[in-house]
Parts: C-alpha cells; sequence; structure tokens
C-alpha cells in the first residue's frame, strides 16, 4: 500500500510531505495563540501595562501571521456572505419583527441586495419598512471618496434609488460632513429631496461632535446618527439637547465594536489580523477601556450584546439603533434585546464603570 501510494504521490512529494507539516504547525500555533492571548489580558490589559501589551501584541501577530502562513487556503478580498445569505439574514430581521434597514453607496455590495430582495421576496413588503441609505461618497478608478458640493447631492441619491429600485428612501443622510461642508446651498439642495418626493427626512451620519453641536444649534436637518454606546455616554446630554429641537437620534455603533469582549483579537482569518494591528496601533486606549465593561457578558440569562442594546433602546433620546451581523444566530439574539429588561443594578453599574 505504502509503494502504491508513492507511485501516486510522484511529482507531488514536496506538497504531500509538506501538507502534514503545515497541518502540525497550524495547530501548533493555535494553541500558542490563546496562551500569548491570556498574558495579554492578565498582565497587560488589565494592569494597563503596555510595555506587556506591546510586547505580546507583537509575538500575538507573529504567531498569526505564521498560523496564516501554515493554514494558507483563505482567499483575500472575498464577500463575507453571499447573495443567498444576505437574503435569508435579511428576511430573517423581517420575520423578527425588524424593520428599519441602514445602507449606503459606499457598503458595496449592500443596495444593490436590498433592491434584489425588495424585488424578489415573497415575504417582504416594502410599505412597511423604513430604509435609510448615505450621499456624499463617490467612486472613482475603485476609489472611495467624499463630495459634498451641491451639484452632486441628486446624483448621488439617484445612483441609490435606481441600485435599489425604488422610487423615494424613507430617510438619507450626509456621510461623515464637516462643519464647513454644510453651507447654506448644500444644506438648501438636501432639503430638496424632501421636496422633490425622494425622501421623507434628511439627517446626517457623523461621529464629531463638532458636527453634532452644530446641527443641535442650527436645527439644519431632521435627524442625526452618532455613535452612541456604552462606552459613549459622554454623548448623552447632547443627545438629550438634540432631542428636545426636535431631532431625531439613530443610534449607531450601539455594540461598541464588541470591545467589552475578546472578540478583537481572535485571530481566525487574514483579515482579522488587520483589524488587530489597526485596533492596537489607534484604539489602545479604547480596549483598556472596554475591560472595564467586560461584566456585561455576565449578566445572567442575557448575552453580553443584548446588555449592550438594550442600554442604548433604554435612553428616552434614542429612537433606533443599527447593528451589523453575518449570521442567524447573532441576528436573532441581536433582536431580542429589544424584549428584555436590563436589571436596575445592571444598569447602574454600566454608568459607574468609569468614575
Amino acid at each position: 500500500m505504502i509503494k502504491t501510494l508513492a507511485r501516486s504521490v510522484r511529482e507531488y512529494k514536496l506538497p504531500a510531505l509538506l501538507s502534514p507539516v503545515c497541518m502540525v504547525g497550524e495547530v501548533a500555533m493555535e494553541v500558542l495563540i490563546p496562551l500569548v492571548m491570556a498574558k495579554l489580558y492578565d498582565f497587560g490589559i488589565e494592569q494597563q501595562n503596555m510595555t506587556v501589551v506591546v510586547q505580546q501584541s507583537v509575538l500575538l501577530m507573529l504567531l498569526a501571521v505564521i498560523s496564516l502562513g501554515f493554514g494558507c487556503a483563505s482567499v483575500w478580498g472575498k464577500s463575507l456572505i453571499t447573495d443567498q445569505q444576505a437574503t435569508e439574514l435579511f428576511e430573517q430581521a423581517y420575520s423578527l419583527g425588524i424593520r428599519y434597514f441602514d445602507t449606503g453607496y459606499s457598503y458595496g455590495l449592500a443596495e444593490g441586495r436590498i433592491g434584489k430582495i425588495l424585488k424578489e421576496s415573497s415575504l417582504v413588503r416594502r410599505e412597511e419598512l423604513v430604509i435609510s441609505t448615505k450621499f456624499g461618497t463617490k467612486v472613482e478608478h475603485g476609489r472611495y471618496f467624499h463630495d459634498f458640493t451641491p451639484q452632486w447631492v441628486f446624483p448621488s441619491v439617484e445612483s441609490s434609488l435606481r441600485t435599489m429600485g425604488l422610487e423615494y428612501v424613507d430617510l438619507v443622510m450626509v456621510h461623515g460632513p464637516q462643519i464647513a461642508d454644510l453651507t447654506p446651498q448644500y444644506l438648501k439642495e438636501i432639503h430638496r429631496l424632501k421636496e422633490e418626493g425622494l425622501a421623507k427626512a434628511v439627517g446626517v451620519n457623523t461621529f464629531d461632535t463638532d458636527v453634532l453641536e452644530y446641527i443641535r444649534d442650527t436645527q439644519c436637518v431632521d435627524f442625526v446618527m452618532p455613535d452612541y454606546n456604552i462606552m459613549r455616554q459622554d454623548r448623552e446630554v447632547l443627545l438629550s439637547q438634540l432631542h428636545e429641537k426636535g431631532i431625531g437620534v439613530i443610534a449607531g455603533a450601539p455594540l461598541a465594536e464588541s470591545l467589552y469582549t475578546n472578540r478583537v483579537f481572535k485571530i481566525r482569518k487574514p483579515k482579522d489580523l488587520w483589524y488587530l494591528a489597526r485596533a492596537l496601533a489607534n484604539h489602545r486606549g479604547k480596549i483598556i477601556q472596554g475591560q472595564k465593561y467586560r461584566f456585561v457578558n455576565n449578566v445572567p440569562g442575557m448575552t453580553g450584546a443584548q446588555v449592550v442594546l438594550r442600554y442604548v433602546l433604554d435612553n428616552p433620546n434614542v429612537t433606533s439603533a443599527v447593528f451589523g451581523c453575518t449570521t442567524p444566530s447573532h441576528l436573532s439574539d441581536n433582536a431580542k434585546a429589544a424584549d428584555i429588561t436590563l436589571p436596575p443594578d445592571v444598569t447602574a453599574r454600566i454608568k459607574n464603570a468609569e468614575k
């Protein structure tokens, strides 16, 4: 049998020998990675020792690179989910009672998939949905960039409507402008979207506090989508002021980038390595801050995501919250946040986590 096998591999001898070696190497790296992660948490993040954080992070990334090298079957640039999976997730969300769906021109395949679902699904009813999209983004030569000129408002929104096969969207928002971009001419063109029947309400998607305060003071749009979550409780006074001025609030990033979990350190695919490197380079403070909220993962009968979402939804100044997901289980779990009640002691602990 061995002789027969040897004859069969012939010119493939080297790959045949390397395959089990690579498999063993990948398994070895996957065993070492959790050990390094444990040291990173225990002696680095929890004790706020940045020397250990940097050392173990570098080692973690090195092991991840080696592991990915051993198991190099992953494909870069592959879509997160297929069209069929996207349809199933959308219909599942609809069945769970979710009616608000947010998208944008710069969100890859999202607008086209929504259009396909609205056209082909026997379950989803357009008249029951609230759909929002964003404008101010252009693509040239495969590169995304902002265009906040008045003359680009209508072409951008009309392009999104064609892609989705819609005559109008319920909500449309400027994606990430600065105060200087919100000129009288630009705002006039934005509100003309409502006058022409292309949108029912116009708003701004921004995480910039200065822009949010400017909108509060000028009341120049109908609603905003800022970042608001358990780690952005500093937003709450401003959200209350916006609400008092009649400006609606949709919470963006309500799951706080899962920084209250260990998710950022889990390396399963090549892109995860990029996310980890970017997080460690740009968001070390947030990672440390997130550890103060780890207790939300231990609330009996609830997942951490449900606790975090429920806290956001309990804010009377928040109309809705948008989250993304790519698996049916995560969607189902997150949707349950609408039906749970946070124990008062959990809410109090969240509010006092950074005091």
